[in-house]
């Protein structure tokens, strides 16, 4: 870890201009490393038609194994969907969308995760198109983002969502976001 730290810290002495994609980034290079940076914000698309919602849940992440550092926590959103079953009404869906590598161990990952789904009505959507994302985002009444449930901030910040571009492109679209009140989500999404 010493010798991991005074490595970044020499490498990035040596650049001119150093930024950050959120304040919660730039306080922990602060932190980390020592090193002054300016926060710029990563472009998000914010082009979205305005439809009628419906009773829709998405959640948009990457489908991250454990190990793989940042989860995205689809496994326990699942689990919580399932278990609402009585307290919600019965023409709610959810969806739960993201990217996957085409590795064995993330194929069964999301094999595991579509077992959940159907237990419980939810729909596990692993490397949609664009246009089928923005249907979800333009569709959908409400955002659930969980990446960094559990996890101790000041432990381990690698673990909580730096930024949150997803969060950012649901609230374009029109979407009620429910996140987790750590890393860079506070910044974007206000009570």
């Amino acid at each position: 870890y010493l010798y991991q730290s005074w490595l970044w810290k020499k490498r990035m002495a040596t650049y001119e201009i150093k930024t950050a994609i959120s304040d919660f980034s730039r306080r922990w290079a602060q932190k980390r490393w020592g090193i002054d940076c300016k926060v710029v914000y990563p472009p998000v698309n914010t082009a979205f038609r305005e439809v009628e919602k419906e009773k829709i849940i998405l959640s948009v992440g990457r489908f991250a194994i454990e190990g793989e550092g940042l989860t995205k926590k689809q496994e326990q959103m699942l689990e919580t969907f399932g278990r609402l079953e009585l307290e919600r009404s019965p023409d709610w869906q959810y969806f739960c969308v993201g990217g996957m590598p085409s590795t064995a161990e993330h194929q069964a990952y999301v094999e595991r995760l579509s077992a959940l789904a159907t237990s419980s009505g939810a729909h596990v959507k692993p490397n949609i198109d664009w246009n089928e994302l923005t249907d979800l985002y333009e569709r959908a009444s409400i955002f659930w983002h969980a990446a960094g449930y559990g996890e101790d901030s000041n432990m381990r910040p690698i673990f909580l969502e730096h930024f949150g571009i997803a969060t950012v492109e649901a609230m374009a679209a029109g979407c009620v976001p429910v996140v987790i009140n750590k890393g860079g989500q506070p910044e974007i999404v206000h009570h």
